[in-house]
């Protein structure tokens, strides 16, 4: 489908007849064998809204029953959203769906991978499995973004991002809190790479030359060492490109063990 680049969504009956013709369009491009059940819901506006001290709910939100998609939609907050963004935003909910049925893809043994590199236990142990479950959490979202890619709506998913992105005092408050704890100031990081990766993988296209760099503006309070650490995090997918989910992730550990958790915890 063709689209003006500035187009915004003006009304209800628009954001339904966009989001169902995203839908079928994405489905369509992905060509999957089993097609999923994909079921959307309007409402006029979020239900939370009343509650001023409450943050802001996603206008878009999704979740998976029973083997199928179920995505929310705020109609109101959802006015005056580029259309781009709309699309971007739906093929990121479907390319999530569609990881999260790939199941035999994403299983891994722990014990086996992870722990032997670092064998800690009790409250120490957690914290680590918490740290690698970030780390997926990333690297999910860099394969989310290249199923998008590979459907040819990378222009879709520059504008979703750019969409997101803002300026959030809230994160500067944090790592100042967290910086002096390692650990504390290593999960922070890890939280980072869902949004980062998918910038870095949209910039290597060689198109979105904007996209990284206002990443970082909204992120110069990170110390440069913490910089380094998530460049090299996002190359990870790249230079093993092809390789199974459980040796990227693998990957993915021993650059942070190396730069940051060896410090913590050193032999």
């Amino acid at each position: 489908m063709k689209l003006e680049l500035r187009t915004q969504v003006t009304d209800s009956q628009q954001l339904r007849e966009l989001a169902s013709l995203f839908v079928e369009e994405f489905l369509n491009k992905v060509g999957v064998d089993l097609r999923p059940v994909v079921n959307l819901f309007f409402q006029e506006e979020q239900k939370e809204a009343h509650a001023a001290q409450q943050k802001v709910a996603e206008p878009i939100k999704s979740k998976i029953e029973n083997g199928e998609l179920l995505i929310h939609f705020s109609e109101k907050d959802l006015e005056g959203i580029p259309v781009l963004a709309l699309q971007g935003w739906l093929d990121w909910e479907l390319g999530s769906f569609l990881l999260a049925l790939q199941t035999e893809r994403f299983r891994y043994n722990y014990s086996k991978l992870i722990q032997p590199l670092f064998p800690l236990s009790g409250s120490a142990g957690n914290v680590v499995r918490d740290f690698v479950h970030r780390l997926e959490s990333g690297l999910k979202s860099h394969l989310v973004t290249k199923i998008a890619i590979h459907a040819d709506h990378a222009m879709a998913q520059f504008y979703f991002h750019f969409f997101r992105l803002h300026s959030d005092p809230e994160e500067v408050e944090d790592y100042c809190l967290f910086a002096p704890h390692s650990w504390s100031r290593l999960l922070f990081l890890a939280d980072r790479l869902k949004e980062y990766m998918p910038v870095c993988l949209l910039d290597q296209q060689g198109v979105f030359p904007h996209l990284k760099s206002f990443w970082w503006s909204l992120h110069e309070f990170l110390a440069q060492k913490d910089r380094h650490m998530l460049e090299e995090l996002a190359e990870i997918p790249v230079r093993f490109n092809g390789e199974p989910y459980p040796l990227q992730l693998l990957e993915m550990f021993k650059v942070s063990k190396v730069g940051f958790v060896d410090r913590c915890y050193p032999e």
